[in-house]
């Protein structure tokens, strides 16, 4: 995944909590994200209206993605740890309990009694 596939994703799954995200899906989005926070958190200084800008386009995203990690090496997005090196972590290989593996690319199996064409 590119930064900018990621950007869109992470967009589009905007309050996605459920599902998993891959690593490059993550740190694409921080590097779009944090730059994002704190132009706008400067901005918001003057304009208290861009702290709600902020808070809406990106933050909730970001915890979303966040969420979406933790899924992907197998952690409950609630629970609280210190162990942070799940971010940088491959996730669990293959299905896990909240989804299928976001870097296998492989089609899913078609319908019993149907042929893929």
């Amino acid at each position: 995944m590119n930064f900018s596939t990621a950007v869109k994703t992470c967009l589009r799954k905007y309050a996605d909590f459920n599902g998993r995200a891959s690593r490059s899906e993550y740190w694409y989005f921080q590097l779009f994200g944090i730059p994002v926070f704190f132009v706008v958190t400067t901005l918001a200084r003057s304009f208290s209206v861009w702290f709600l800008v902020l808070l809406v386009f990106v933050l909730i995203p970001m915890w979303a993605v966040h969420a979406r990690r933790r899924h992907d090496v197998g952690m409950s997005a609630g629970s609280v740890d210190w162990n942070w090196l799940y971010l940088v972590a491959r996730g669990t290989v293959g299905p896990n309990p909240y989804g299928p593996d976001p870097l296998d690319t492989t089609p899913p199996p078609a319908p019993r009694g149907e042929t893929i064409r």
